[in-house]
């Protein structure tokens, strides 16, 4: 019984659902008692795969929470570093991005738009950062394959401190945007080298930032360095200019 619900949990996150059926249509569903049903899902719920809505109705547990949470007690027990950390990001997010620029719809591209618009116009700190994380996990939805939305985020998260204090202390608006703003150019082109080779400049841009160690046999040849580029200003207007481009 356990092992049913546990495909069905698996089905239920594969259709971006989060509400189980009642525990009437799952005994009829698995021709069981609806006490062996209530065994089950209690026992997932101690497991916290699942939890109880308002007593009447059980709900999936997404994960990210508690991966996020699991990342910072590594982190703070020395399991994990930040250069670990660093390292996942630059094995997953350069082709995460490839895979975007081949997979995004429209309507993809159009959501991508309007957070790189958010993150131009954003003023507080706190405000940049949460719609630059919304950017990334946007780019991982582009791909159509959930479990990377759910590698990303943690990553991106635990390491949001760090990257507040670089936007703070180094003024790095203006570059950073410049960096999304090549790789949105690479997605909104379908071209998947330009957006996995822009995604991996961004990472490392970041590292520098920051005094991160970039893993050499991960990261590979750059292109030329962020740190040289010229920024583009960080104009509101062209990125209103770019959100009427159609989908040609």
């Amino acid at each position: 019984m356990r092992d049913q619900i546990l495909a069905l949990l698996a089905e239920t996150h594969a259709a971006g659902e989060v509400k189980l059926p009642s525990e009437r249509a799952l005994a009829t569903r698995f021709s069981v008692s609806r006490s062996t049903v209530r065994e089950a899902l209690r026992g997932l719920a101690d497991q916290g795969g699942i939890v109880a809505n308002h007593g009447s109705a059980w709900v999936v547990q997404t994960g990210t929470k508690q991966l996020i949470q699991a990342l910072g007690l590594q982190l703070q027990f020395g399991e994990l570093t930040y250069d670990q950390l660093l390292e996942s990001r630059l094995v997953i997010e350069p082709p995460v991005a490839s895979l975007a620029a081949q997979r995004r719809s429209v309507e993809d591209l159009a959501e991508l738009q309007r957070l790189y618009l958010f993150m131009s116009e954003a003023e507080a700190d706190a405000d940049f950062l949460r719609y630059d994380i919304a950017f990334h996990e946007q780019l991982a939805r582009c791909t159509g394959n959930g479990y990377f939305v759910l590698a990303v985020t943690p990553l991106l998260v635990t390491l949001s401190e760090t990257r507040q204090e670089s936007l703070i202390e180094n003024s790095r608006r203006t570059l950073v945007l410049d960096e999304h703003r090549a790789i949105l150019d690479a997605i909104h082109a379908r071209d998947p080298a330009a957006a996995g080779s822009a995604m991996l400049e961004h990472i490392g841009s970041f590292a520098r930032s920051v005094g991160l160690t970039i893993p050499m046999d991960t990261a590979g040849p750059r292109r030329q360095s962020a740190g040289n580029r010229t920024a583009r200003p960080r104009k509101a207007a062209a990125a209103q200019q770019h959100t009427k481009e159609s989908d040609g």
